[in-house]
């Protein structure tokens, strides 16, 4: 499966808040369906979720400051629908995770169990957590954000790791040329 028939499965309300909704009234660990809400807005890793401190997030400005991720420290936007989702998890004293173990120290690791029911309600049979990363990442060049977004969006330390996106989708190339030829043809007095 593609990565935009992912984005297009995903748009098609399969891993939708309806979705998740369904499998929180059936009593599936909320801490598990927050993650998963957080994969799906963020590209994050599925560790840079798993694994987050409370002190690695800017609320005031948005962002992710990720201490140790695959490239080191990460600094990463985020969407307003992450900030929100974050806002609404009940901080434990106790842990400076965001999503501390539901016993002992550490962090949760509950999501390999439960991720099975979660892509088969969802009808995403053989989608990982790293597939929704891939279709952040070809979500954003498709809808016409620039290389460089799309990798400060996903965190990648160097272009070439961006690039992979670049073949998703020309639309939005094509427009962007044919905007700025537009222009040009006015220009010129020739006229398209």
């Amino acid at each position: 499966m593609t990565h935009l028939g992912v984005a297009g499965r995903l748009a098609g309300c399969n891993v939708s808040e309806e979705t998740l909704d369904e499998l929180d009234a059936e009593g599936m660990n909320l801490k598990a369906l927050q993650i998963t809400r957080l994969w799906v807005l963020t590209g994050c890793r599925r560790q840079e979720i798993a694994e987050l401190r409370w002190d690695e997030i800017d609320f005031e400005r948005g962002l992710l400051v990720l201490a140790d991720s695959k490239t080191e420290r990460s600094v990463r936007p985020l969407a307003a629908a992450a900030v929100k989702l974050l806002k609404t998890i009940q901080r434990d004293e106790n842990s400076d995770f965001v999503f501390p173990a539901d016993s002992g120290e550490g962090f949760f690791q509950g999501t390999k169990k439960v991720w099975p029911k979660i892509i088969k309600k969802a009808g995403l049979e053989g989608v990982t957590p790293h597939t929704l990363r891939h279709t952040v990442g070809a979500i954003a060049t498709s809808s016409g954000e620039a290389l460089a977004l799309t990798g400060a969006i996903l965190g990648h330390a160097n272009m070439r790791s961006t690039m992979i996106y670049a073949h998703v989708e020309m639309d939005p190339s094509k427009l962007a040329a044919d905007r700025v030829g537009e222009q040009l043809a006015a220009t010129l007095g020739t006229g398209v």
